[in-house]
């Protein structure tokens, strides 16, 4: 068995225990392949039905790491409280037909509560993306109105595309 070293290692304080310990694991293991196999689940699929059954999560509720998986922080957060990582949301959520990185969750996968929660993701291959600009007198008024054309003509506000937005003596 892969794991018989590292359970064996987690109970290094109690040795006693390590045998019957990772019996328990195996047996464990063995039961959720089995209702993988008999139900014919995916990974993802099993994951989500053990943690469902383990409790009722409508009540629980942390900022530091993604309950889903308990991994990563949660990036983003639906209206019943919960928060997911982008590993969560591209795993849980549907990719949108129309618009590439861009996933839709209907319900949250832990509590079920239904939502709409539409999340943008950058491409793995995106940088840092940053809107520059300098201002003062009337290139400021002509950079603003450029902005405001180009945001018209998309359809969607500007500040969306970008990750830092920075100007100097351009108020509006």
């Amino acid at each position: 068995m892969l794991y018989r070293g590292h359970c064996t290692e987690a109970c290094k304080d109690v040795p006693f225990l390590a045998h019957e310990f990772c019996d328990q694991v195996t047996s464990c293991f063995q039961k959720l392949y089995s209702e993988m196999e008999n139900q014919n689940l995916s990974t993802t699929e099993a994951h989500l039905k053990n943690l469902i059954g383990q409790r009722d999560w409508k009540d629980t509720k942390v900022s530091m790491f993604c309950l889903v998986c308990l991994r990563s922080c949660p990036e983003h957060f639906q209206e019943c409280g919960h928060g997911l990582c982008d590993d969560c949301v591209r795993t849980y959520g549907r990719p949108s037909f129309t618009i590439e990185y861009h996933f839709n969750l209907d319900e949250c996968p832990l509590c079920k509560h239904q939502s709409k929660l539409i999340v943008k993701q950058l491409p793995p291959t995106a940088g840092y993306r940053a809107l520059t600009f300098d201002g003062g007198g009337v290139g400021g008024v002509f950079t603003l109105e450029a902005l405001s054309v180009l945001e018209s003509n998309f359809g969607c506000p500007l500040q969306d595309e970008f990750d830092y937005t920075i100007g100097t003596s351009s108020g509006k």
